[in-house]
């Protein structure tokens, strides 16, 4: 079934169901038996004690896509009984842009940045393939989506023409729904909305919300890369495999908060099966 959209009927912002999506081939599970992140973050020890339930975070990003996999989908039931969808998907940027032939939008990135985040497993807490102990960093999580990119290409910059107001938007909508975390794996260099983007960051920010970010990638662009630059944001710069920099990873000038595994990491695909 399409993935059901729960969103604030105040801002009334276009749902994303998944027939919207352009799909690619599934990512076997072959693949994700070497997810090599899960081992070097130790998360079989870490799940026993933090799975991310009741922690809510807003991912914004691509379109997501969950069809035909057991991994992002799920139920759970809130404080008033009511039981939504573990992972919901908003779009802010009124469907595919004229250049999409098929009039299809692109999923990949944002399926990919939500797998790694928040793939579940099964209730009781093993692997939904004996091939894979693939999961998401916190498998218990729920995410609400927004859509503001059209497709993440060259080191995550953003595309040229995607309008940086819809991902100011995402940010105020996800503090109105107070979200405890947001995530921001994309950069902007330069764009007239910097200032105001900057003062919707500062808001989520002084309401608590931890905001995260991509600190950029090398060769991308030549300056600050944000919101990863703006005060208060967590920057996360790209490990190896060898537990260093990866190469590709962070503009120069730009400050790194933090490394997290980020080279050849492995994860879902917007796929139908």
């Amino acid at each position: 079934s399409d993935l059901q959209v729960t969103i604030n009927a105040a801002a009334a912002p276009a749902p994303l169901t998944m027939t919207d999506c352009r799909f690619s081939t599934a990512t076997p599970d072959a693949s994700l038996v070497n997810a090599w992140h899960l081992q070097r973050l130790n998360m079989d020890t870490v799940w026993p004690m933090a799975t991310g339930k009741g922690i809510k975070v807003a991912v914004i990003d691509t379109g997501i896509n969950t069809v035909g996999s057991p991994y992002l989908s799920d139920t759970i039931t809130g404080d008033d009984g009511a039981t939504r969808r573990r992972i919901t998907a908003v779009d802010l940027m009124d469907g595919p842009r004229p250049d999409d032939n098929d009039g299809m939008l692109e999923c990949d990135h944002g399926t990919l940045v939500t797998s790694l985040l928040a793939a579940g497993r099964q209730r009781d807490g093993s692997p939904w393939s004996n091939r894979t102990n693939f999961a998401g960093i916190a498998p218990d999580v729920e995410v609400i989506a927004y859509r503001t990119l059209t497709v993440v290409a060259d080191g995550e910059e953003q595309r040229e023409g995607d309008p940086l107001s819809a991902t100011i938007e995402a940010v105020r909508l996800a503090t109105a729904e107070g979200v405890d975390i947001i995530n921001l794996s994309q950069t902007v260099v330069e764009d007239p909305a910097l200032k105001e983007y900057e003062a919707a960051i500062a808001d989520a920010i002084e309401q608590g919300i931890v905001v995260v970010a991509a600190a950029g990638n090398a060769g991308a662009a030549r300056d600050r890369a944000y919101p990863a630059a703006f005060p208060g944001v967590i920057s996360v710069g790209s490990s190896t495999q060898g537990d260093a920099g990866a190469q590709s990873s962070a503009l120069v000038g730009n400050n790194v908060t933090i490394g997290a595994p980020g080279e050849n990491v492995v994860g879902l695909r917007s796929s139908q099966a």
